[in-house]
């Protein structure tokens, strides 16, 4: 098996989610938080054939990216990783030592704002909370309008970044979540919110979907 560039990089980015993983057979990739507040999970290329788990995922990539275009062939316990007479032997880690989502997919109660999210204004939010030194990205209603604002959420008075993405006709609205909670891959994504303190982070075209919690203002 090879992986492709698209795998390696959901997996390079569900490490910032969970350092360890487990792959289960099929098709999909599946991660959740330590503290279980973000979950994400990707419908990949390739198709595993078994289980197997993963403790440091940083460490395996690394063993990837010893070779140019790597061969993957799973056994019991290992994974042999070759080409062109180089080999790795990595081995899998004991599936009870890792934090892995629940069998069941989440899913939103009920969807209380929905819009789309350009990956230009993601990316120009999170700069922004850096540059002012603040942790939080609000989301909320603001004149008939949706906006996504770099702030504190905490101080009315912080400096603060505002992009303004579609039209809201509903109640007020205001959910916020931590800058560094949110580790997407960098794509545009469809946005749905509840007020049940949940939000959907879907991207079609990279097949990948995080569920993000965020604290009701």
């Amino acid at each position: 098996m090879n992986l492709s560039k698209n795998t390696i990089e959901i997996l390079d980015n569900f490490t910032s989610i969970n350092p360890s993983i487990l792959v289960k057979k099929g098709n999909k990739l599946r991660t959740i938080a330590i503290e279980k507040n973000v979950f994400a999970n990707a419908e990949i290329e390739e198709t595993f054939d078994q289980d197997f788990a993963i403790y440091d995922l940083n460490s395996f990539l690394g063993a990837l990216s010893l070779f140019e275009k790597p061969t993957l062939d799973f056994q019991k316990g290992y994974v042999n990783i070759s080409q062109a007479g180089n080999s790795c032997k990595y081995f899998f880690a004991d599936p009870a030592v890792i934090v892995t989502p629940p069998e069941e997919d989440i899913s939103l109660p009920d969807v209380d704002i929905k819009f789309k999210l350009p990956h230009a204004s993601i990316d120009k939010l999170l700069k922004a909370a850096s540059i002012l030194a603040v942790e939080d990205v609000i989301i909320k209603s603001n004149g008939g309008k949706v906006v996504m604002e770099a702030a504190d959420n905490k101080n009315s008075s912080s400096n603060s970044f505002t992009i303004e993405l579609g039209s809201y006709d509903g109640e007020d609205f205001s959910a916020s979540v931590k800058t560094y909670h949110i580790n997407i891959i960098p794509t545009d994504y469809d946005i749905e919110v509840s007020k049940a303190g949940i939000s959907k982070w879907y991207s079609k075209d990279r097949s990948v979907t995080y569920y993000i919690a965020m604290t009701i203002n």
